[in-house]
């Protein structure tokens, strides 16, 4: 029996090929489990996510009866989520009726009222929750109050009558620093983890928490981040603390390590000592970086050294316009400038595009074609068939829907859990704009996707990293 059983849950509890189950789980778990385990308590982590996305004859049921443990703690940290975490709380509240549940991330903590008025929910984590979970874990094993652990909510009395703590503040840098997010020996199966979908092995790696940048559609972005979680600022870790990392993970057959954030919004100071070090000491290992704008040739310069390594860029829209209101400050030829230096410097780009942001109109729309085009066939980058893009619930577009001439059609958290629940993709669509429909949307996504097969030599979708 474990003290702590963490459990990254399916979005939908059955095998279920029509629809991806979101396997890959969020890093704070690693830090979660690392901070349980510094403090004396056993844990495992285990995705069940991993095994309905591969298992034909997978059973929520069986599969949760296999894991014995004091506490589960559920991720329900992105919303895709909401329907799979609470299955997974009903059956361990089934078979093991002794135990506790704590749910948490970023989706837990915005939607924290409705997550513990679940009947099989014990306790929730709020925002960022190494420390309330170690201390939420010593409080059930010690006895002591729940009322003395801040930044969580529980169910106090014969009633359940959910209750608040005092909030807590995130944790500085050097905390940050700190936490383990290498020990991979703690998530069962890991060597099937790490090669999940993707050869060679690789791992995400966070390198920092919260973002400068307030993108309208993003969770994620200032605004988001800061209201689910509780921080405003961005902190990055420590160098040095990131170069062990590397060196740990490829110690275990890591192979290309997934940075969580673009290390170029961090400045030259940061960048530039960071991939000196990682080329002199894990030269062999690639990285994989999401830009959060267009990247400079100096820095895709340094990302060269290591082998094996691979971007992506997103400019979301093929408009410039549309681009600059909803927070993403790309100009054409800057994206272009980009694409050209990492061809030439033979890194893969893999190029990502939303379809129904604000502003988006079918007279927009029109340039989507064109830079689709210069992209493919002058091999600038791959660009991803787009998905249904669905509005973060505490991204600036849900949070002020009126700035971005939205209107949204996911507005509760019921609502967030019927859609996690559907395999039909217009259902994933939860918003309209004044200049778009919901069918609109939808058939803009369908010819996006269309005009992106159609360049394609071989209509299969490869990844880097």
């Amino acid at each position: 029996m474990y003290d702590v059983a963490l459990i990254h849950p399916p979005r939908v509890p059955r095998f279920s090929p029509q629809g991806n189950q979101f396997p890959i789980m969020p890093v704070g778990l690693m830090s979660i489990a690392g901070e349980l385990r510094r403090a004396g308590f056993s844990v495992k982590i285990f995705n069940l996510a991993m095994q309905a996305a591969v298992d034909p004859g997978f059973n929520l049921r069986s599969a949760v009866k296999r894991i014995d443990a004091k506490v589960y703690g559920i991720d329900f940290h992105w919303f895709v989520h909401a329907h799979g975490y609470v299955a997974v709380a009903d059956v361990v509240k089934s078979v093991r009726p002794d135990s506790k549940v704590v749910v948490g991330g970023m989706s837990a903590s915005w939607f924290a009222r409705d997550v513990i008025s679940e009947k099989s929910v014990d306790v929730v984590v709020l925002g960022e929750g190494e420390q309330a979970m170690r201390e939420t874990v010593d409080a059930f094993e010690s006895g002591k109050s729940l009322s003395d652990v801040r930044g969580i909510a529980y169910k106090e009395g014969k009633a359940g009558s959910p209750r608040f703590t005092a909030p807590r503040t995130p944790v500085p840098f050097e905390a940050f620093s700190n936490y383990d997010f290498t020990s991979l020996q703690l998530i069962d199966d890991y060597q099937a983890y790490i090669t999940m979908g993707a050869k060679p092995a690789n791992f995400w790696l966070p390198i920092a928490r919260a973002c400068p940048f307030n993108c309208a559609y993003c969770g994620g972005s200032r605004e988001g981040y800061a209201a689910a979680m509780g921080r405003t600022a961005t902190v990055f870790r420590e160098v040095e603390a990131v170069v062990q990392d590397v060196e740990k993970l490829t110690e275990q057959g890591v192979r290309v390590v997934n940075f969580t954030h673009d290390p170029e919004i961090g400045g030259k100071r940061y960048w530039e000592p960071l991939f000196k070090s990682l080329s002199s000491r894990v030269p062999d290992v690639g990285v994989y970086i999401e830009a959060f704008r267009s990247p400079s040739r100096e820095f895709m310069q340094a990302v060269k050294g290591l082998a094996g390594s691979s971007l992506a860029i997103s400019p979301e829209s093929a408009s410039e316009e549309v681009r600059r209101f909803v927070g993403r400050e790309m100009s054409d030829q800057q994206i272009f400038s980009s694409l050209s230096s990492a061809k030439e410097l033979s890194i893969p780009v893999l190029v990502y595009f939303l379809v129904g942001l604000p502003r988006e109109t079918w007279d927009t729309f029109a340039l989507f074609e064109p830079m689709v085009k210069k992209i493919m066939s002058e091999k600038l980058g791959l660009v991803v068939p787009p998905i249904p893009y669905t509005v973060d619930p505490n991204s600036p577009m849900a949070l002020r829907p009126e700035d971005y001439g939205v209107k949204l059609l996911a507005n509760s958290y019921q609502d967030y859990r019927r859609m996690a629940a559907s395999n039909e993709e217009k259902d994933w669509i939860a918003h309209e704009t004044k200049w778009l429909s919901r069918d609109e949307i939808y058939g803009m996504l369908t010819k996006a996707r269309e005009i992106v097969m159609r360049y394609y030599g071989n209509p299969r979708l490869v990844t880097f990293g």
